[in-house]
């Protein structure tokens, strides 16, 4: 039997009931007009619905004059169309509710997915959305495939406790905890952005809040390990670290400020933060085997993939998605989550924030990824906010999810010190530093 498409299943239904009328005894006790996906497709079945219960057969003409749609009528006649026979019209219906079932068992899986990592919802919400879902499933399914149900519940439910438990650990980085509440290992987080627009100093606040969780964690740098180490310092104790490695003049008590807290996490992260300025994929296969990190930095994949052998002029070599699906490979193995920090291309005109569709080598990196970030700081570009801040700096990082496997993307902006690159909670009342 020829499988059809949610899409094609729903106008055969309806040409069936529109060329044979008695077909709507047969579906409608099963088929709803919340199974219709199609806002359109829903309106006239519930138009034939009610045609029905008043005892007269419903055509094509009463569903014209009843239905509020503009375009019902390009709609019928395409549904006429496309249905040679109304013989299989309860296959058709069947099909549509499966379907509708699908969608929301998707729906609910998605939600799941979302609450189960975040741990200021109690578990045992995410036990009523698994039992939602579960009757979703039932409700399209035979009793034979959900007889398991409590022990698949069971299981389900171990699997987010444990997820709870060390699989994943909640970073609290301002604006990347609205889409990433917590890290899980296994998964690949990609944050996109132009050169200078911070991507480096998002990673390391993530990095910052695993070190002090007392995870390891393996930076496989595009800087030298002296440079990213005094990155972490600035962004913890909020001092300057430009001026420092320039050997220019600051004051004192923000370089005593500055090499305390240097001395004390230099101490307490010692033993479990490993930078490597190595771009072979093989040596930073090696480090993560050597260190078992709870979190692995790639920056930036551009670097490593030219070091595998990608041409600069190739931008969509293979080359990159073997990479990827090398980490990938090492993120389930090793049981680490990994940060790959990636280069856009610069957009022709004003520039603007970065898209999926800016991501140099788009399909090899997107794909791989489970969620992707880009990252946007509208400074000197703009010649407007120039004028506004002399110092060419704004406070605003833009940070955009264009991609996420268990829920909604979107845009939010924080706060970002430009002398530092703390990133806090944006805050509109806030004065240059």
């Amino acid at each position: 039997m020829i499988k059809f498409t949610p899409e094609e299943a729903e106008r055969a239904v309806i040409g069936s009931i529109l060329l044979d009328p008695s077909k709507i005894a047969q579906v409608r006790a099963a088929l709803a007009p919340e199974h219709f996906s199609d806002a359109t497709l829903r309106e006239i079945y519930r138009v034939c619905l009610d045609v029905h219960k008043e005892g007269r057969p419903p055509d094509p003409v009463i569903v014209l004059e009843r239905c509020d749609s503009k375009n019902v009528g390009d709609v019928v006649c395409d549904c006429l169309e496309r249905t040679p026979s109304a013989a299989h019209a309860e296959y058709y219906a069947s099909v549509v509710v499966e379907w509708a079932a699908r969608r929301r068992v998707n729906k609910l899986a998605r939600a799941l997915a979302r609450d189960s990592i975040d741990p200021t919802i109690p578990i045992s919400s995410c036990a009523a959305e698994l039992e939602r879902m579960q009757q979703a499933l039932s409700s399209a399914a035979d009793t034979a495939h959900t007889a398991d149900a409590e022990t698949s519940r069971q299981r389900l439910m171990a699997i987010i406790a444990d997820s709870r438990n060390g699989r994943g650990w909640a970073h609290a980085v301002p604006g990347v905890s609205n889409f990433v509440p917590r890290l899980m290992r296994g998964t690949i987080l990609t944050i996109g952005g132009r050169s200078r627009h911070c991507k480096t100093a998002l990673a390391l606040a993530i990095v910052r809040a695993t070190l002090n969780k007392g995870g390891a964690v393996v930076y496989a740098a595009e800087e030298q390990d002296s440079v990213i180490f005094a990155r972490l310092v600035s962004q913890e104790c909020k001092v300057p670290y430009g001026p420092l490695l320039e050997g220019q003049m600051i004051a004192q008590e923000l370089e005593e400020r500055f090499h305390a807290y240097a001395e004390r996490l230099a101490a307490a992260w010692g033993n479990r933060l490993h930078i490597i300025t190595s771009p072979d994929p093989a040596v930073i296969e090696l480090a993560v085997l050597r260190h078992r990190p709870w979190l692995l930095v790639v920056d930036t994949i551009q670097r490593v993939g030219h070091a595998a052998g990608a041409g600069i002029a190739g931008r969509s070599d293979l080359a990159f998605g073997d990479i990827m699906v090398q980490l990938r490979r090492i993120a389930v193995d090793c049981d680490c989550a990994v940060i790959v920090l990636s280069q856009v291309k610069y957009a022709e005109g004003r520039p603007k924030p970065p898209t999926a569709a800016d991501f140099r080598e788009t399909r090899e990196i997107i794909e791989q990824s489970d969620t992707a970030l880009t990252v946007y700081w509208p400074r000197v570009e703009d010649p407007r906010r120039a004028e506004v801040d002399p110092d060419g700096f704004g406070r605003e990082l833009h940070i955009g999810c264009v991609k996420r496997r268990t829920g909604a993307t979107g845009t939010v902006i924080v706060d970002l010190d430009p002398a530092t690159h703390h990133i806090g909670p944006v805050s509109r009342g806030y004065r240059r530093g």
